[in-house]
């Protein structure tokens, strides 16, 4: 939508900017410095829509401090939330990233096709080697897929004000810098 009135539309994603050199569409008066010079003197606004991007938000902490909690309420509010920890266990049903994990750490770590999350954890918390490994199969892929979520809600014809990216290692893989800004809870 290029030119709308202010009393046919008011956006819900985006700005309604009233700029210099705009034109009412009714009356053809111009817009300067944000006044109206004209008989209309406005009363046909036309504003230009601009949408935004959703604001990108990222979301931290340790173990039990609250991220949970902060997720659901900004969710509530109208937040989108996209989970790395869920998109890791959706990553990890994936039988190629299985046969990886299976060949570069052992086949004890998969048991009847699925991840035996139990044994992995006991060996990626003992053996940094082990950790990067498995960080270096699973991450790209978690990344990829919260990419592919983020753009589908950003080209969705209402998008989210804000989407909300659950990180827990946020900061250690440098992913801020993919961020408008980071909530951390402690």
């Amino acid at each position: 939508v290029e030119f709308v009135s202010k009393f046919g539309f008011t956006p819900q994603h985006g700005t309604r900017v009233q700029e210099k050199g705009v034109r009412c569409q009714v009356s053809g008066v111009r817009l300067c410095r944000g006044k109206w010079h004209s008989p209309c003197q406005g009363k046909h606004y036309t504003y230009r829509f601009c949408p935004m991007k959703p604001k990108r938000l990222g979301l931290t902490g340790n173990i039990g401090s609250g991220k949970s909690t902060v997720a659901k309420l900004l969710v509530e509010k109208g937040a989108a939330l996209i989970d790395a920890d869920a998109i890791a266990r959706e990553v990890t049903n994936d039988l190629t990233v299985l046969e990886q994990i299976k060949t570069q750490l052992g086949s004890d770590l998969v048991r009847d096709g699925e991840l035996d999350r139990a044994q992995t954890a006991a060996l990626v918390f003992n053996n940094p080697e082990a950790r990067k490994i498995l960080n270096g199969i699973i991450h790209p892929l978690v990344r990829q897929k919260s990419e592919e979520k983020i753009i589908g809600l950003e080209t969705l014809s209402s998008p989210p004000l804000v989407i909300l990216q659950d990180i827990p290692l946020l900061f250690e893989n440098g992913l801020e810098k993919t961020l408008d800004a980071v909530i951390v809870v402690y």
